[in-house]
């Protein structure tokens, strides 16, 4: 995309936040209509997401009330200060694996209510993830930069010698066309590692509020403690202030998850593929797209209705019990004297309960896979679990999904993130800023023997270190979605150092990358760079085409066509469209002749900016 009124390398986007400043409502609204939701769908979607997300903060409920409720009453039942500190102590220790233990029911149960109340975004995951580490894209930013400015200086010298071979040409063009498209990947997937971590940002933007305050609220409140008439007041007052900062939170985790889908509909706008191969050319070229350029099914499947939701999530459960009968009767069948397989008539009823079992979950499984929820046996496991998860949130299928998550790499990763919130920096975060105050206090006595000048600086500085870690918690977040989608594990160790220095790194990535990633824009708007790329173009095909012409018989002296390359456009939204809403709870299909026109529609608009969009 380029920005309209520029001209130059400030016209080209160089971050992710260039692109979405480009995108208003309306495209917003457009593209929803895209995917067949009308206003009031629209509308039904961002309420449902508030909703969904005020359980979130639940998974941290029990240790902030150990810590900031249950610690002052131990205090004032014994009037021995270090009994409080000791219990604070032992809860920030704890916190990060009592927490994680939590969060994966606890976010199962969002899911579960935003399905069910109604459409839900579906990010296109193999475009859209934390696959690479953002320090690493900077880098290899600026290697790539270093790598396309070698290869134009050696084409450029080439180009020049009057005495160069058409063979040296053809293979210095090669080089050139291979170093610009990796230079476009590198700066894509950095522009769009950005953008998840925008993602993750904007789902905790407003529960760093509650988070930082929650500290010095808790510790100026203890100052009542003071005096010696408002002393039993003390800890009620501090329950009442550690109750209102939860129900702050939960709050802002409503509006955070809402934001959050909205960054999830935006990135799906930006980077989600939905063209064809053929389509992906043509854009890149500037040419207008067309109805068979576009992915239809593709395109529908980012937003999935609840029954469609409901039928996935059922899916994937029967597809998991399929497996354990297959493995089941795989055993079974090499116990000595089994019946062989030819040997079974599972019509005849000759079969085992587990082979009888297993063909029935079959063919439940194939027809949940086509959308044949007709034929699903009334009887069978399939339709008591889609029975059960259309009526209530909570369901047997909820259970099912939260158990699954519970295995060694989720646990850890999700105590890894804590770790990092909590020791942000090593002395900042949560943890310290959570018992600073009740340190300081018992070191002197209790409350009442610290001055207050020195108790309100105790409380300014532990809203500091609350806020490091607040403010950083989407970076622990995405760190830990970088171990779970990455290639390889980073590992438990690994992941915590990254948690633990998230905030410098993050910073100097981000820094670096953009630098980076501006200065590739400013060096494809070199005097000579377009003029070169094109020749090298020219070439290429050139050079396939002589390739090619060759009779197939006779030995050839030339070099083998080079594999067919596309050209890759630096980061663009090709996926705006204006076409009008559909709805359908299972597939939201349409007729042929509307569905045409639709795609019609969007192939005109694709070509009117397709210049832009390149």
């Amino acid at each position: 995309m380029k920005s309209p009124g520029t001209t130059g390398a400030q016209a080209r986007a160089a971050t992710h936040a260039d692109l979405v400043s480009r995108i208003s409502e309306h495209d917003v609204i457009d593209w929803y209509k895209a995917q067949g939701l009308n206003e009031n769908d629209v509308a039904t979607l961002r309420r449902t997401a508030l909703l969904s997300g005020m359980p979130n903060p639940s998974g941290s409920f029990l240790t902030n009330a150990m810590q900031y409720i249950v610690s002052p009453w131990i205090n004032y039942a014994t009037r021995q200060p270090w009994a409080g500190a000791g219990f604070g102590l032992a809860t920030m220790l704890v916190a990060a694996p009592v927490n994680a233990g939590q969060q994966s029911a606890v976010v199962s149960l969002c899911e579960s209510i935003r399905e069910h109340g109604a459409h839900v975004i579906v990010p296109d995951k193999k475009q859209i993830n934390d696959k690479h580490w953002l320090p690493e894209l900077a880098h290899a930013l600026k290697e790539k930069i270093e790598t396309f400015a070698k290869a134009c200086d050696v084409f450029r010298e080439i180009q020049s010698d009057p005495n160069s071979s058409s063979k040296e040409r053809a293979a210095a063009a090669d080089i050139l066309l291979a170093a610009e498209k990796e230079l476009h990947q590198a700066q894509h997937d950095f522009v769009m590692t950005q953008g998840a971590h925008d993602r993750q940002w904007q789902g905790n933007r407003w529960q760093a509020v509650p988070r930082i305050l929650r500290s010095p609220v808790a510790s100026t409140l203890g100052l009542l403690s003071k005096t010696g008439a408002m002393r039993a007041l003390s800890p009620t007052a501090q329950t009442v202030g550690a109750m209102l900062m939860t129900a702050a939170q939960h709050v802002a985790a409503g509006f955070d998850e809402q934001a959050k889908q909205e960054a999830n509909n935006k990135l799906n706008l930006l980077y989600a593929d939905v063209l064809t191969d053929a389509g992906k050319q043509k854009l890149a070229s500037g040419a207008a797209v067309s109805a068979e350029d576009i992915k239809t099914d593709k395109l529908r499947s980012l937003i999935q209705s609840p029954t469609q939701a409901l039928v996935k999530r059922v899916t994937a459960g029967v597809a998991e019990l399929e497996k354990l009968l297959a493995d089941a009767v795989t055993a079974e069948g090499t116990q000595p004297g089994a019946i062989t397989a030819d040997d079974r008539d599972i019509e005849a009823g000759d079969a085992s309960k587990a082979m009888q079992e297993l063909r029935l979950v079959r063919n439940d499984l194939e027809a949940l896979r086509e959308g044949r929820l007709d034929e699903i046996d009334p009887n069978g496991t399939a339709s008591k679990l889609l029975i059960g998860a259309e009526k209530s949130v909570l369901s047997q299928q909820l259970f099912n999904d939260i158990a699954k998550k519970y295995n060694y790499l989720e646990f850890t990763a999700q105590t890894a993130q804590r770790i990092g919130q909590m020791f942000h920096l090593i002395f900042l975060g949560s943890a310290a800023s959570s018992v600073i105050s009740k340190l300081v206090s018992a070191s002197q006595g209790g409350t009442r023997n610290v001055p207050l000048p020195q108790s309100l600086a105790v409380s300014a500085i532990s809203g500091g270190m609350a806020a490091v870690g607040a403010l950083n918690q989407h970076t622990a977040i995405t760190i830990k979605n970088n171990r779970r989608e990455g290639s390889t594990d980073i590992g438990l160790g690994k992941q915590v150092g990254r948690g633990i220095l998230g905030a410098m790194h993050e910073t100097l990535s981000q820094r670096r990358g953009t630098k980076a990633s501006k200065a590739i824009n400013t060096l494809l708007e070199g005097n000579d760079v377009e003029a070169l790329l094109a020749t090298a173009r020219a070439l290429s095909v050139q050079e396939a085409s002589t390739s090619s012409s060759q009779p197939q018989d006779l030995p050839s002296t030339s070099r083998a066509a080079p594999p067919r390359r596309e050209h890759v456009s630096a980061p663009s939204s090709p996926n705006r469209s204006r076409l009008e809403p559909t709805n359908n709870e299972i597939t939201r299909s349409k007729s042929a002749r509307n569905l045409g026109t639709e795609l019609h529609e969007f192939a005109r608009m694709a070509g009117k900016h397709s210049k832009h969009l390149v």
